[in-house]
């Protein structure tokens, strides 16, 4: 069974993100240097973290990742991040810019993130979806309306 973490980013010994995985740390961390080198190669920072990571003065070096919880079994990983996520914002100074469950990727399942992640191909993955429940919602119609 394929289990997940709860992950922080400290600055300065204080938790300042909070995050969830079913990779390892070191793989997600690494994902997410390469978002931040992306997004300053592409269109400029926009997202709150990285934002953030970019006004330290040794970037990446300021931070220490660390495991705050594991062995989480998928089904309540989004539940546990959610815990986490409150029991550390207490004074809303947490660098996640959103509150995990406020987003339509947080209502994706681990399998779903994790088929997303495995196939890197995030556009088509939703393209998909859309179709498919645009096809419900017909079905639904015609048999209603």
């Amino acid at each position: 069974m394929r289990k997940g973490i709860i992950y922080a980013w400290k600055v300065n010994g204080n938790v300042m993100y909070i995050g969830r995985t079913v990779q390892t740390l070191e793989v997600r961390t690494k994902g997410h240097i390469t978002e931040y080198h992306n997004q300053i190669n592409s269109n400029g920072l926009y997202t709150k973290k990285f934002i953030e990571v970019n006004k330290l003065p040794n970037k990446w070096d300021d931070i220490k990742f660390e495991v705050i919880e594991d062995n989480i079994i998928i089904s309540i990983l989004g539940d546990r991040e959610k815990y986490w996520f409150n029991y550390y914002n207490d004074d809303n100074k947490l660098w996640n810019s959103v509150k995990p469950g406020s987003s339509f990727i947080f209502s994706l399942s681990e399998e779903e993130k994790f088929k997303v992640l495995k196939n890197r191909d995030f556009k088509k993955y939703i393209e998909t979806k859309v179709s498919q429940l645009r096809h419900s919602i017909i079905q639904l119609c015609s048999h209603t309306c």
